[in-house]
């Protein structure tokens, strides 16, 4: 087993500092808008120790306070404090850019990309079959670039005829010369003829845009690498959200994400404890430089209780957790692929 870089055991000694440095300016004037990869928009309030807090379509149910716009004076303490977290950072940010840096140049590692590829061929090719009409597929989070289109995520679909809807934030306007010029690159990179075609790009967060559509609307959802960004308390209502837009006689929900070690893998003799300890210790400052992705989360649990097997409202097509040492500290990774069943309860 590949062990995380030593420098891990250097930032978590002095972790409770850190964590106190990412609090005491959180509460100041929104200063800009930032995406959550593609599902929903966020605000980063203050320096880039804000936490993130949700629209108020994703405003948590605790969240009464209001903000006054006004900015209350730090204390020299907390100065003090935001200054010593602020240079644990830089080391920290160093050694995640040299990981992003990495992965940018070369690829992300082939047993992510592979299953990621498995991932959208089973959502695609389990969806409902209507005669010879496509499958209608919203891919949350498709990225400004065109992530899973130019990485080949599609390259494993057969039989079927894909019919791609890529939402994303950071797409350019639609209807514009950049966003028709990326639409075309898009096309060219499938291919002519080919089974998978990108028929719309939309700029903005998923809710907001289909807005106007019907839930159940789309054969297959998908997403990869995106929920990791949706604020706390938020995940399980945007889950929620994401089944509604499945079809409900066998709509298709896959998914890649990274998740937290599996407490059963940390107590093993041979198991992630540096990994599972470090997900904790350095979550609240990956959130803070990192577009609030979270490190130690249960995505997959919260998807197993949206897409109940238990109630009879899901079965399951396909289930894994894995380890993708090359991408620390996200390397514990599950996928599935999740197939919605109409009940009477929806």
């Amino acid at each position: 087993m590949r062990k995380p870089p030593s420098l891990l055991l250097v930032l978590l000694l002095p972790l409770p500092l850190l964590s106190l440095s990412l609090y005491p300016l959180s509460q100041r004037v929104p200063s800009y808008s930032h995406r959550c990869n593609g599902l929903y928009k966020t605000e980063i309030y203050g320096t880039p120790s804000g936490i993130l807090r949700s629209s108020a379509l994703l405003a948590s149910d605790d969240d009464d306070d209001e903000y006054d716009g006004v900015a209350a004076a730090p204390t020299r303490r907390q100065y003090l404090v935001y200054a010593a977290g602020t240079a644990l950072a830089i080391p920290y940010f160093r050694l995640v850019g040299s990981v992003v840096k990495k992965l940018t140049r070369d690829g992300y590692p082939e047993d992510h990309v592979a299953r990621v590829r498995r991932t959208f061929a089973a959502a695609a090719e389990a969806a409902p079959l209507d005669q010879d009409a496509p499958v209608r597929v919203l891919e949350i989070g498709v990225g400004s670039d065109l992530t899973s289109i130019f990485r080949g995520y599609y390259g494993d679909v057969r039989g079927r005829t894909v019919r791609i809807t890529g939402v994303d934030p950071g797409l350019p306007p639609e209807g514009g010369p950049e966003a028709d010029a990326l639409l075309r690159r898009g096309r060219d990179a499938l291919g002519p003829g080919t089974a998978v075609e990108l028929e719309r790009l939309v700029r903005g967060d998923a809710r907001s845009v289909l807005a106007e559509v019907p839930d159940g609307s789309f054969d297959a959802v998908l997403c990869a690498l995106c929920l990791c960004s949706v604020l706390d308390g938020a995940l399980r209502g945007v889950i929620a959200e994401v089944r509604q837009l499945c079809r409900p006689d066998r709509g298709t929900f896959g998914f890649v994400e990274h998740v937290a070690v599996p407490a059963e893998d940390a107590a093993a003799e041979d198991g992630r404890k540096l990994l599972a300890a470090g997900q904790v210790a350095l979550d609240p400052l990956q959130q803070a430089l990192a577009h609030g992705c979270h490190l130690h989360r249960d995505t997959g649990r919260l998807v197993r209780e949206a897409f109940s097997v238990e109630t009879g409202g899901a079965r399951v097509i396909q289930s894994e957790q894995f380890y993708v040492d090359e991408m620390w500290p996200v390397s514990c990774q599950e996928r599935g692929v999740r197939q919605r069943i109409s009940t009477p309860f929806g």
